[in-house]
């Protein structure tokens, strides 16, 4: 791989840059490794991000439906569109994966669920501010019963639309689950993770569906909710990713995978929302230019919605409780103005924790109860 990855770069005059993460996996048995880590089937999609000259994604796109190959290298991308113009299931996008408008790219990706009219209807709503009153004159006039009715009759939209017999005012359903196969560099990888892990996640739909909807926020039709906190819309299945098959620096995947006493906000984080593994270790030797750091493949799966927790809430006294790691919990969250240290003591008995207890001590079930007990105390108060 060595000999062709030069090749190539030697073809296009492209030099790799350190400070872009882009050290080039050269070695074809751990190539393979990862292939089978990601535990492929024929109908999956895949979001690779960081494609790089496209050895990986070609791999990929053998053996799933689908692949969508983010990189923000645009020199990378005209090599790769060379290099796969063959492959018919394989877009790449040139995007930072952590921006707004890649989220947006992905959630259309991975969840085809409206139908063309109602895209229609949508975007028209969009670019026309007389549609809005027009539209919104309908929801103020009708109620929720009349104007779901309509709707599932074909009835017509304001301008001739036409939104589909049988479904509501838009469709909702679990989404195409999809798999990431990433090659991560250090100084995103906390915020890559939250991103994809965390319910903003969710299909994130354009201010003016929110709009759409604003006037049955209480009552929204079918399982439809509006975020109080955003202004987005979010259906009750979000398209958070199946699994994660990541490569990353030895060092965060070991404080990604850790135990107490040595946990962080970082395994806190992805521990509540799934399972990660590290998998193997892949050496500096297998890259070329050679990185200063060893990496790992992690596999993160069993990603799960958290339904019955506060997830804002909960993150806030994570936070508040690594504010000084070698202070104790109790001292953290009274400063965090988390809670009052009377009323700490008498939650850290009843849960059974040590009142010297610090924040990288406790697991995340231990956080769990931490939180399930201040919220009992805020909602007696």
């Amino acid at each position: 791989m060595l000999r062709k990855i030069k090749e190539i770069c030697r073809k296009y005059n492209f030099r790799p840059l350190r400070r872009r993460g882009q050290n080039f996996l050269i070695n074809r048995g751990i190539l393979e490794k990862i292939i089978k880590t990601a535990d492929l089937k024929k109908d999956d999609l895949v979001l690779e991000v960081g494609a790089g000259l496209g050895f990986l994604t070609e791999e990929l796109a053998k053996r799933v439906k689908k692949v969508l190959a983010i990189e923000i290298d645009k020199e990378l991308i005209k090599i790769f569109e060379e290099r796969l113009k063959n492959y018919k299931n394989v877009k790449i996008v040139k995007e930072d994966i952590l921006s707004k408008e890649a989220e947006e790219i992905i959630s259309e990706w991975a969840n085809p669920i409206r139908s063309s009219a109602e895209s229609n209807l949508l975007k028209s709503y969009r670019a026309n501010p007389v549609r809005k009153s027009q539209l919104m004159s309908i929801f103020n006039n009708k109620s929720h019963q009349e104007l779901s009715s309509r709707l599932s009759n074909g009835a017509n939209s304001p301008n001739g639309l036409v939104l589909p017999k049988k479904q509501g005012l838009l469709k909702t359903s679990n989404g195409a689950r999809y798999k990431i196969v990433a090659n991560l560099p250090y100084n995103i990888t906390s915020r890559f993770l939250r991103n994809f892990l965390s319910s903003k996640n969710n299909p994130i739909r354009s201010s003016a569906e929110s709009y759409l909807l604003k006037s049955h926020q209480a009552n929204p039709p079918y399982g439809l909710e509006l975020s109080k906190s955003q202004d987005s819309l979010k259906t009750s299945n979000g398209a958070r990713p199946e699994s994660m098959v990541l490569m990353v620096q030895k060092e965060v995947g070991k404080r990604i995978v850790a135990k107490p006493p040595l946990m962080s906000k970082l395994s806190v984080m992805v521990q509540f929302y799934s399972q990660p593994k590290i998998i193997f270790l892949v050496k500096k030797a297998n890259f070329w230019p050679r990185p200063k750091v060893e990496s790992v493949i992690l596999k993160i799966s069993e990603i799960k919605r958290r339904l019955n927790v506060n997830e804002e809430n909960f993150f806030e006294m994570v936070r508040a409780g690594f504010l000084s790691p070698r202070k104790y919990l109790l001292n953290n969250l009274e400063k965090g103005e988390i809670i009052k240290k009377e009323e700490e003591k008498k939650i850290f008995k009843k849960i059974g924790l040590s009142l010297k207890i610090r924040a990288q001590e406790l697991s995340v079930e231990d956080w769990e109860k931490l939180y399930a007990s201040l919220l009992g105390i805020k909602e007696h108060n």
